[in-house]
């Protein structure tokens, strides 16, 4: 039969059914979208076109044979569609070639974004494995590290595993360590979050902490350490700047860690390795490369280093380079493994008191030898400390720059030798010149403060990079008097120094933490910033005559146009002892908080011929002087005999403390009152067990700058 279509004037029609108007769906690149709808005409559909993005059209597929029979039918095609946004239209055709109305929808193609993870942690839901988002639009995710299994876990990076760069997603490469990132997507993006177990929680002692939190629940862990003037370490241009010899402390607090795997330290939003600290009328300090120390190894120190560089920024000068050292605070009081060691709390852990004596430190402990390279014989030294020979060994050559210590020669070649074959541990040197001549420095030398650093000296391998200059230093030049302070210690590990008195009466008092080691840093600024006390302390109950020992304590004082005393100062820097033994108020029979030699206890009170003395020497007097007490089981003192008005003398047994006044003979002839003050602390361990201060010489009106400080000390009779 033949069909006509005479008088057909009815258009056809189209609807579209997918993609939805607005529609986002995710299509992996390549990936084809499928799109359906109906056609309908009343006299048959002969065709159904589309149009993808203003191209020409195409036939799509129908469900129903094109014949005028089928006046309704269903059709669909297989689009690939641009990333982002795309418009489509559909159209329909009858047999009479008339065209219906055009169908269009827009919608938006996202792409995949594929998030692996390594290592035990996860990220914001919704990204991993994969999710699809739109291209070209910023995202942020974060990545979480596992809290277990022990020691936990820390986020290491994000690395991009696609063949983007970190220009593609418009982020620095820094942003790369941080956990969180915001990013632009881009097709084909495939990120990966990267985890590691902890490397800085150690169990230590069947104790762990981990890094941003402690067994406590507060947050961050604190790291104490000193910089310490090194004159191995050259400049970034390869010099090698004079460096002081003065330290410095820093104090670290490790609240997070985006640093990754290496251990390296980070600073500021763009996760800079250096860090500069600008100081007014000062050198600018430039903070470089801290890490934690052997992150890379099994055997974690929990310890932090790097170097500190001193610059003049106005004149691109580098003025000295020091090496930074911090140790981890170890303790929290909060279990056994975790609380200071019962030898130096009192009872039931209670919080320990101790006396601190600060005495100057006698020639061979100030004698510092630089070495400007590696040292041979102690590889993880960068110098010696020139003390009874044990850095410094018998043989060893040195030659003395000017000025020399008093009875050498500058530039004389000297060889270190043992005086007395008697005494294996070589307490007692000699400096003997090439022509047999020697020189005792235990005696001729004592009573001069030389710090130094060496010349010439012949050590295993060579090295003639060494040097040593003296300061020439005289006893009226620095307090012969002894300094003292109180010091407590909490079983979480906090040490701290109150009311202490420098020799040259200057108050001091500072905080430290105690590391796993059972040591300590102190750094106390002094006159107003310009002057410090400070270096490493170390407990040991078990040491013969201190609870404590100290490694060059050193004490800067600068000039001072105002004082008195010592307007000079002391910039070349001294040295000083820091001395401590536990401390017991009272005891059981009672008895004298004042001991005899290692802790035997005070004889009993002897009105006629006193059981303990107090000895003043140095401070300009011209002769020592000698005065006679008699101090009771409740700690008082009597004067034998009582008609003695040169002195007095009080105890106050609760702390340690004890001072008093004593007739100076510069109080002679001076209105009254007639009399020097002094001031000092009881010290109960070992053979010096007794009490240890110091006494200011008068200062008159107006000043004259002469200014010393002399010693005191009270020692029981029987010692």
């Amino acid at each position: 039969p033949v069909t006509t279509f005479a008088g057909d004037n009815v258009a056809p029609t189209v609807t579209l059914t997918t993609p939805a108007n607005g529609a986002t769906p995710g299509l992996a690149v390549g990936a084809s979208l499928a799109i359906s709808g109906t056609a309908a005409d009343n006299k048959g559909v002969r065709k159904v076109q589309y149009s993808l993005n203003g191209a020409p059209f195409d036939d799509a597929n129908l469900a129903t044979l094109a014949t005028p029979a089928a006046t309704t039918t269903t059709y669909s095609a297989a689009l690939f569609p641009a990333t982002g946004g795309n418009t489509l239209s559909v159209r329909s055709v009858d047999f009479a070639g008339r065209v219906s109305a055009v169908a269009t929808r827009t919608f938006k193609v996202q792409r995949p974004l594929e998030v692996r993870i390594a290592g035990n942690g996860s990220v914001t839901a919704g990204f991993s494995p994969s999710s699809f988002r739109d291209v070209g639009q910023k995202f942020l995710i974060t990545a979480t590290p596992a809290a277990g299994p022990a020691p936990g876990n820390i986020f290491k990076n994000w690395t991009i595993e696609s063949g983007h760069n970190t220009g593609d997603l418009g982020i620095a490469a820094s942003a790369l360590e941080k956990p969180t990132l915001t990013f632009i997507h881009r097709e084909g993006l495939v990120l990966l979050a990267n985890f590691m177990p902890n490397p800085f929680a150690l169990a230590r002692n069947g104790a762990a902490f981990g890094l941003g939190t402690k067994s406590n629940g507060s947050s961050g862990v604190e790291y104490n350490g000193l910089i310490h003037p090194d004159p191995a370490l050259p400049g970034p241009d390869g010099t090698r700047p004079g460096n002081g010899t003065d330290d410095r402390q820093l104090l670290f607090k490790v609240l997070a860690w985006a640093g990754g795997d290496n251990g390296m330290a980070r600073f500021g939003t763009s996760r800079a390795t250096t860090f500069t600290v600008a100081r007014v009328n000062k050198p600018s300090l430039l903070v470089q490369d801290l890490q934690f120390d052997d992150i890379a190894s099994d055997r974690l120190r929990d310890s932090i280093s790097g170097t500190v560089i001193a610059t003049s920024f106005r004149r691109s000068v580098i003025e000295a380079v020091s090496h930074a050292t911090a140790d981890r605070a170890f303790y929290d009081g909060l279990s056994g493994a975790t609380t200071v060691p019962a030898a130096y709390l009192g009872l039931s852990n209670a919080t320990q008191s101790y006396t601190v004596v600060l005495p100057s430190r006698p020639l061979l402990d100030n004698v510092v030898v630089a070495v400007f390279g590696e040292n041979p014989e102690l590889p993880s030294k960068l110098g010696f400390i020139f003390d009874y020979s044990d850095r410094l060994n018998i043989g060893d050559q040195i030659s003395f720059a000017a000025p020399a210590p008093l009875g050498l020669s500058a530039g004389e070649i000297y060889t270190l030798v043992d005086d007395d074959d008697l005494t294996p541990d070589n307490r007692y040197l000699a400096l003997e010149d090439s022509d047999g001549n020697a020189a005792d420095i235990d005696d001729s030398l004592v009573d001069v403060l030389f710090n130094a650093s060496v010349l010439v000296a012949v050590f295993p391998g060579g090295n003639p990079n060494i040097q040593l200059v003296g300061l020439g230093l005289t006893a009226q030049d620095y307090p012969q008097g002894v300094g003292y302070g109180f010091l407590t210690i909490t079983k979480a590990g906090l040490v701290t120094l109150t009311t202490g008195k420098l020799a040259d009466g200057t108050v001091v008092t500072g905080s430290s933490k105690l590391t796993e080691d059972n040591s300590f840093p102190i750094f106390l600024q002094l006159y107003n910033k310009k002057g410090y006390l400070g270096g490493d302390v170390v407990l040991d109950a078990g040491a013969f005559e201190s609870d404590f020992a100290a490694v060059n304590l050193d004490w800067l004082r600068p000039f001072d146009a105002t004082s008195h005393y010592y307007p000079y100062g002391w910039e070349e820097i001294i040295r000083v002892g820091f001395m401590g033994a536990r401390y017991r108020a009272s005891f059981s029979p009672a008895a004298s908080a004042l001991l005899i030699s290692f802790g035997n206890p005070l004889q009993g009170p002897d009105p006629v011929f006193g059981n303990a003395g107090l000895s003043f020497f140095d401070g300009q007097l011209t002769e020592d002087l000698f005065r006679t007490v008699s101090i009771s089981a409740t700690n008082v003192a009597t004067k034998v005999p009582a008609s003695d008005t040169s002195f007095a003398l009080t105890l106050t047994a609760a702390t340690g403390l004890f001072t008093g006044t004593f007739v100076h003979e510069n109080d002679d002839g001076v209105p009254a009152p007639l009399t020097t003050p002094y001031e000092g602390v009881i010290f109960q361990k070992g053979p010096d067990a007794g009490g240890f201060g110091f006494f200011l010489t008068r200062k008159p009106n107006p000043i004259d700058y002469t200014g010393e400080s002399g010693a005191v000390n009270l020692r029981g009779f029987g010692m």
